[in-house]
């Protein structure tokens, strides 16, 4: 009963400390945008490793509805992808997995997380990436064509 009351506890305070960096967020004008992305990991690791991996799914996705509830779509769906990340970390080490996979097991959550939002925000803004890149491949190739030609 104790164990369950401590890991309802802090679950609740993970949840409530990452609202509060979401709103400081919100209200600075997205100032935080850029850093925050790389702390919302570090509870999901930490609650994933102090307990398991279906209970930091509990308070990844519940940071994410909260999330969803107090501020902008775009910073919750980049909530849910970062929390995707802490959840890989802390299930490697929470499992006693070699460093290697660990951080493999990190690579592909990561490799997740950005293959995802630019397929979300591409639909959203209605751009196509590969276009986008085949532009880039071309600029390249004639610049590179004017200078040894």
């Amino acid at each position: 009963m104790k164990n369950n009351v401590r890991r309802i506890t802090d679950g609740a305070m993970i949840v409530a400390i990452m609202g509060l960096l979401t709103v400081i967020d919100g209200q600075s004008g997205m100032l935080l945008d850029g850093l925050l992305f790389w702390f919302i990991p570090i509870p999901i690791v930490l609650y994933t490793v102090k307990y398991s991996l279906s209970d930091g799914i509990i308070i990844a996705v519940s940071t994410t509805l909260l999330s969803f509830i107090i501020s902008l779509p775009h910073l919750a769906v980049l909530m849910g992808f970062s929390s995707i990340i802490g959840l890989a970390y802390g299930y490697g080490i929470n499992k006693k997995k070699s460093m290697t996979t660990t951080l493999s097991l990190t690579f592909v959550a990561t490799l997740i997380y950005y293959l995802l939002s630019m397929v979300v925000f591409a639909k959203f803004f209605g751009y196509d990436p590969v276009a986008e890149t085949q532009q880039i491949i071309q600029f390249f190739e004639e610049m590179l064509s004017g200078v040894s030609g």
